[in-house]
């Protein structure tokens, strides 16, 4: 089992849908068996890289049967984790489809739940993702305060997943202080994003740093350095 949920990782990293279906289906013929012994801290990483996997596809039907199949197991084996990465999930879905409302909530339900779960990775994730739902509803300093508490709950990264979530959060909180009008802020955040998404090799971020760093410059007033960002 644990080598499927490495597989399904290392499919998300490369984009590799259909391989990471494939992992997938045979984790889950394991996991059909032995859902009430197995690790549930390997399932959440099953279901978490499979969802963003999905998320990238834009494959709604796959993330919405992951919810549910979380949900299920969450029930059964009474894990306020696997629940709590239901509802990160449905945030996520959310966000796809523009429902900032209801995102808001289920970040909500997930940060509940995962706050009472020893997965400060997941915990963190939940933050983040409160955080972006507030920034898009203009509620900016609500969204820093959200974020600077999922930042400090993962400070210290001590695995790559670590490092990505903390990327993200920066990536994030940049973001808000640009809505805020807080460029040189921005930019700050930007360069602490990028040197995370670079020290790991995660593509996807690392050009997504230098868009916000594009950004961050340009409204700063340094034109030369949003150029070659």
């Amino acid at each position: 089992f644990p080598w499927w949920v490495r597989a399904v990782e290392q499919a998300w990293h490369l984009f590799a849908v259909a391989e990471g279906a494939e992992a997938l289906r045979h984790a889950e013929k394991i996991l059909e068996h032995h859902f009430e012994t197995l690790d549930e801290e390997l399932i959440c990483r099953l279901y978490r890289a499979w969802s963003v996997t999905a998320d990238i596809a834009r494959n709604s039907a796959a993330m919405q049967d992951t919810i549910t199949k979380l949900l299920r197991l969450g029930a059964v084996r009474s894990s306020a984790l696997l629940k709590g990465t239901a509802y990160l999930i449905m945030a996520d879905l959310n966000l796809s489809q523009g429902e900032f409302v209801k995102g808001e909530t289920n970040s909500q339900l997930a940060v509940s739940y995962l706050t009472t779960s020893s997965n400060q990775y997941q915990l963190s994730y939940a933050y983040a993702s409160l955080g972006v739902f507030q920034y898009l509803q203009n509620q900016v300093n609500a969204a820093l305060q959200t974020l600077e508490t999922a930042l400090r709950g993962i400070s210290s990264p001590g695995n790559q997943l670590e490092l990505m979530a903390r990327a993200n959060i920066y990536y994030q909180i940049g973001m808000a202080h640009m809505l805020n009008g807080w460029p040189g802020l921005g930019k700050q955040d930007a360069d602490q994003c990028l040197d995370d998404y670079q020290s790991i090799g995660q593509l996807e971020g690392t050009l997504a740093a230098h868009s916000l760093l594009t950004i961050c410059n340009y409204f700063h007033g340094n034109i030369p350095a949003s150029i070659t960002a």
